[in-house]
């Protein structure tokens, strides 16, 4: 996709409950996990965990991240 991030040896995804998570494959046999981000539950939702469910980095590098039923987070440095 134009203006998105690239890496050749980095993979980001999302987990659902688990968040957005970074994966280093330079080595395909042992991928390491580099970064995770998982946000609070919002304050509005009682019983419902986060559902993130899509990840986009733009060509900045700035992650954008969507709770499917509320929110769009940008975790930051």
């Amino acid at each position: 996709m134009p203006g998105s991030w690239r890496s050749e040896s980095i993979i980001v995804g999302t987990f659902f409950g688990g968040g957005v998570r970074a994966f280093d494959v330079s080595n395909p046999y042992r991928p390491e996990e580099i970064a995770y981000y998982v946000p609070r539950r919002p304050n509005f939702r009682r019983r419902v965990s986060i559902q993130l469910n899509d990840v986009y980095v733009d060509d900045r590098g700035i992650v954008f991240t969507v709770d499917r039923f509320a929110a769009v987070y940008t975790p930051s440095k």
